[in-house]
C-alpha cells in the first residue's frame, strides 16, 4: 500500500508539469465570398524558426488529390500527408467561418514559431493567406487578407 501511494505521488509529480505546459488555442478563419459550386480547402499549419514545417494543425477538405495544389504547404511538408489523417474535416463554404480548437505547447509561444494558413477554392489557384508569429502579443489580433481568407485570428 505504501509503495502504491508513493508510486502514484511520483507519477503525478512527473506528469503534472507536462499538462501545465500546454495551453488551449482557438483559431478562427473567416472566408471571403467567392464564386463557384463548392467549398474551399483550408490548411492551418505550424512553422518553426526559419519557416521550417513542424505540423499540420487542421486540413479542411478530405480529397487527397487536392492537397498537392496547396503548394506552399505541400512543399513545406515535403508531400508527406500521413500526419493529416485525423486532423481533417469538410471543406469550408464561401463566406463561412472555420473554428479550430487545439492545444499548443508553451515552449512554442514567443519562440520563433508561426501559424500559416493556405487556401484553395475549387477551380482557382491556391493562396498563401496568412503567416503570423505565434506570440502572446498576436493573440486576438485580427488579420485581414485579400485571398480566400477574409479574416483570421487566434486566441490563447
Amino acid at each position: 500500500m505504501k509503495n502504491t501511494v508513493l508510486a502514484a505521488v511520483i507519477a503525478a509529480a512527473l506528469t503534472l508539469p507536462y499538462r501545465a505546459e500546454a495551453r488551449a488555442l482557438t483559431i478562427v478563419t473567416k472566408l471571403n465570398r467567392f464564386g463557384g459550386w463548392s467549398g474551399a480547402y483550408v490548411v492551418l499549419y505550424l512553422l518553426g524558426p526559419g519557416n521550417k514545417y513542424e505540423k499540420t494543425i487542421w486540413m479542411a477538405g478530405r480529397h487527397h488529390w487536392i492537397y498537392h495544389e496547396l503548394s506552399a504547404w505541400d512543399r513545406a511538408n515535403h508531400g508527406n500527408w500521413r500526419g493529416v489523417d485525423g486532423v481533417t474535416g469538410a471543406s469550408v463554404g464561401s463566406g463561412q467561418t472555420l473554428t479550430v480548437h487545439t492545444h499548443i505547447s508553451d515552449a512554442l509561444i514567443n519562440a520563433g514559431y508561426s501559424i500559416a494558413v493556405d487556401s484553395k477554392a475549387y477551380g482557382r489557384p491556391a493562396r498563401e493567406d496568412v503567416r503570423i508569429p505565434l506570440t502572446t502579443k498576436n493573440s486576438g489580433r485580427l488579420v485581414h487578407t485579400h485571398g480566400y481568407v477574409r479574416e483570421f485570428y487566434y486566441r490563447m
